[in-house]
């Protein structure tokens, strides 16, 4: 019988064929990872501008608790797009945990499932979804601190924090935010509008005060006007109508169109008459 000889192997091309087929692997886990990325900024700026403002009707009616303005949330999904794109390459594990706690955060709350299609399972009850949006968010922070996907995820501690009304949780989330935000950060607008909701909420209204002023002070920033309602209302509230006044009329002088102008306006007739200026002496 005759033996049959097989015929030798190429190694150098068996080797050029798996580092071939190694490259093509990463670079559709890459070009996957980037997307997810993409989709999930994107997604976080159009369910916050949506629910704008919602929240902002919230701030206006006083109902004892201020989750953020608009402002804050807009800017979380513009700081989202910032930070995927300047870190991309070390960032996309971050930004994908990120958009998996998102998914949490964003689940329907009820046993009927509105939108069966988009795999976020419903929960039972609100406080049961921002629990395990807070565990989840907790993880990414944990996991991938120094990225801009841990960053935002650091705010949405604060966020979820405030939904479960756990105010002294929430401002040691957004002071935390702020220590790992650079001073020109935009982000840190939504950081400090967090703050002064969480701080107003545990009654300390004069340090709410200052994380207004310290946001109105920055040079990034968006939707003043809502900062200065808002620290027009915390003026009247710590008794001090002098200030309250100066920031609603810088309101209307500076965003003579705002939407909040006219609640400017009836907040300063609650303050009452403009004290009158002292007489100039006569010479």
């Amino acid at each position: 019988m005759t033996k049959k000889i097989k015929p030798a192997r190429d190694k150098e091309a068996d080797k050029a064929a798996e580092a071939e087929e190694k490259a093509k692997a990463e670079e559709a886990k890459a070009a996957e990872e980037a997307k997810a990325a993409e989709v999930a900024a994107a997604a976080v700026q159009d369910e916050f501008q949506a629910r704008g403002f919602e929240l902002v009707d919230w701030v206006h009616d006083n109902r004892g608790v201020v989750i953020g303005f608009l402002s804050a949330v807009v800017l979380a999904g513009l700081g989202y797009g910032i930070y995927t794109v300047v870190d991309k390459s070390a960032n996309t594990a971050a930004s994908a945990a990120w958009a998996s706690a998102l998914d949490i955060w964003e689940s329907p709350v009820g046993t009927t499932d509105p939108n069966p299609d988009d795999d976020k399972k419903p929960y039972a009850t609100a406080d049961e979804k921002y629990k395990a949006a807070r565990t989840a968010f907790e993880g990414v922070v944990s996991k991938h601190k120094g990225r801009g996907g841990a960053t935002l995820a650091s705010l949405y501690v604060g966020h979820a924090a405030m939904k479960l009304s756990d105010y002294p949780a929430a401002v040691t989330a957004y002071q935390e935010t702020l220590k790992d935000l650079k001073t020109d950060d935009p982000l840190r607008f939504a950081a400090f509008s967090g703050l002064s909701a969480a701080l107003e909420a545990t009654g300390d209204v004069k340090g709410a005060i200052k994380a207004l002023e310290d946001l109105v002070s920055l040079a990034d920033k968006a939707d003043e006007d809502a900062a200065l309602l808002g620290l027009g209302r915390l003026y009247q509230k710590d008794g001090d109508a002098q200030t309250a006044r100066k920031r609603l009329e810088t309101l209307i002088a500076d965003h003579p169109e705002s939407s909040l102008k006219p609640r400017a306006d009836e907040l300063l007739a609650t303050l009452g008459p403009a004290a009158a200026k002292p007489a100039e002496a006569t010479p």
